[in-house]
C-alpha cells in the first residue's frame, strides 16, 4: 500500500474518531482541544490551527486535507474611493481608480433625495442608494448593469440617514440620526426579529458619521 493510500485510510477512520491512530506504517493524532490559534509551515504543507479545532487546508504531494469550523465573512479587496450626487440631475458620478481612473455614472433617486451607499446584497461591491426625506423611505439599488431595488421605509422625515454593518452579517444596513433628539435610530437586516437599542450621541446641532471605530 502507498503512502498516500495509507494517510487517506487514517483520515477515513479519524471521521470517526478523535483518539490517536497507529500502525507500523503511520501514525495520526487529533487534538479536539488545542491550546491556540496560529499557522504552522513546512516544504510539504501549510495549515492554520484555531483554539478548538485544527481549520486551514494541508497538502502535500500525497494528500490534501482541509477542516475546521469557518464563519461566513465578506472579504474586500481594495481601497474605498469618493463619488458624488448631483441632486439637480438625480446622477451618481463615482470615481473608480487613484493616478488614472473612470468613471460610473448612475441615475438613481430624485432631486430632492440624500444619498447613501453600501453593501447592501453582500456580493464586497458598494451600490448606491437614497433617503427620500418627504416619505422617510430608502430606495437601495442592488447591481449594475441590471439591478433590484430595495425599499425600507424608516426614520422621519425629518431625519439624516446613515448606513453600516450594525449586526456583523456582512450586509450593510441602514438607519437615521435625529436631530432633535440626537438619537441614532439603527436597523439591522433581521429586522424586527433582533432591533437595536437607540443610542443618544452628540448634539443637535451635529451631524452624523458611522463607521468600524474598533
Amino acid at each position: 500500500m502507498t503512502k498516500g493510500w495509507i494517510i487517506l485510510l487514517g483520515l477515513l477512520c479519524l471521521i470517526c474518531s478523535t483518539s490517536a491512530m497507529s500502525s507500523a506504517n503511520y501514525g495520526l493524532n487529533w487534538n479536539v482541544i488545542g491550546g491556540g490559534g496560529g499557522d504552522g509551515s513546512s516544504f510539504s504543507y501549510t495549515i492554520q490551527g484555531t483554539i478548538g479545532q485544527m481549520a486551514g487546508l494541508s497538502v502535500s504531494p500525497s494528500f490534501k486535507l482541509q477542516g475546521g469550523f469557518w464563519k461566513i465573512e465578506s472579504i474586500v479587496a481594495g481601497t474605498s474611493n469618493v463619488g458624488i450626487f448631483r441632486p439637480s440631475t438625480h446622477m451618481f458620478y463615482l470615481k473608480n481608480g487613484t493616478t488614472t481612473w473612470t468613471t460610473t455614472a448612475i441615475n438613481w433617486g430624485a432631486s430632492t433625495d440624500l444619498p447613501v451607499t453600501g453593501d447592501w446584497n453582500m456580493d464586497g461591491i458598494s451600490d448606491v442608494g437614497v433617503f427620500r426625506p418627504s416619505t422617510h423611505m430608502f430606495y437601495l439599488r442592488n447591481g449594475t448593469t441590471t439591478w433590484t431595488t430595495t425599499a425600507i421605509n424608516w426614520g422621519t422625515s425629518t431625519d439624516l440617514p446613515v448606513t453600516g454593518d450594525w449586526n456583523m452579517d456582512g450586509t450593510t444596513e441602514v438607519g437615521v440620526f435625529r436631530a432633535s433628539t440626537h438619537t441614532f435610530y439603527l436597523r439591522p437586516a433581521n429586522w424586527p426579529a433582533t432591533p437595536t437599542s437607540p443610542i443618544n450621541w452628540g448634539t443637535s446641532t451635529d451631524l452624523p458619521v458611522t463607521g468600524k471605530w474598533s
